[in-house]
């Protein structure tokens, strides 16, 4: 699903994973509160509006629920490159807010929705995508975003004995500092802040 990160303070950032959800059903499982947890006992409204009846009318397809994701689909959050096993974190996740909503497991459609058109401004193809995919402010004015169903702590990882071991602040540190990042990953930028990369190169932070 697609939703809310909010920052947990400059030395221990968090991020909340959350479903990016179609507008037919944002009535039902939207959030605007920026990563606050799924409350155990939602409001008898709220349950009535995500009745499984009534919700019919607002699905991309009558009948069943279309779940997106990218493609491919990685461990631990999807297994064999196959969303719809109901293997891996997101995948489980996925099949038990189906159920919630009263559809089985053959009343879900998996659907193909490259990571950077899920929270894109437009039409969506699907009732919610589930890709890890982190709130920011710009993206929640296109897309609605779900209560977040995981939260991520990233930290730096350096050699043990270095000078950046001890002596690393995120807003100070030289130029010559190298940081490490996987391409188009958000954790780099919530640990480092908005310092860019050797050689000038902003440090990429999309996901």
């Amino acid at each position: 699903m697609a939703e809310h990160g909010r920052g947990g303070g400059r030395g221990r950032p968090i991020a909340a994973v959350a479903a990016v959800i179609g507008t037919g059903l944002a009535a039902c499982g939207g959030s605007s509160s920026g990563g606050t947890p799924a409350s155990s006992s939602p409001p008898a409204s709220a349950a009535a509006n995500c009745a499984n009846a009534s919700i019919q009318k607002d699905l991309y397809a009558k009948g069943v629920l279309t779940v997106a994701t990218d493609k491919p689909v990685y461990p631990p959050w999807f297994t064999a490159n196959n969303p719809a096993n109901g293997k891996g974190y997101e995948s489980a996740v996925a099949y038990a807010v189906a159920k919630t909503l009263g559809f089985p497991k053959s009343q879900v459609k998996w659907a193909y929705e490259p990571f950077n058109a899920s929270y894109a401004p437009g039409p969506k193809k699907f009732d919610f995508d589930v890709n890890e995919i982190s709130y920011t402010p710009e993206r929640a004015q296109a897309v609605t975003f779900s209560v977040s169903y995981y939260d991520v702590q990233p930290a730096m990882v350096a050699l043990k004995g270095t000078p950046i071991v001890a002596h690393h602040t995120p807003a100070a540190d030289p130029p010559d500092r190298r940081p490490g990042d996987r391409h188009a990953d958000r954790a780099v930028h919530r640990v480092l802040g908005d310092q860019e990369l050797a050689g000038g190169r902003p440090v990429p932070h999309h996901r």
